[in-house]
């Protein structure tokens, strides 16, 4: 980092994607594929509203990736 603290990640549309997707994942052994995982907010959400969904988390940005 360059000294300057990172700015807070807020995952757009968060809200209406969770409204979304929340129905088909109430289905028995659904999966969501999120492949934008970035820092995880969408996924985060999506898995608060659908706990027993599963997730597959895919993304190419390795600094994302690597961010505690």
């Amino acid at each position: 980092m360059d000294g300057r603290q990172a700015a807070e990640h807020v995952p757009v549309m968060c809200a209406r994607i969770v409204q979304l997707l929340s129905v088909p994942l109430q289905a028995p052994h659904s999966v969501y594929a999120d492949c934008t995982l970035g820092l995880g907010g969408h996924a985060e959400a999506i898995l608060d509203a659908c706990p027993h969904a599963g997730l597959i988390g895919i993304d190419r940005d390795q600094h994302a990736l690597e961010r505690p």
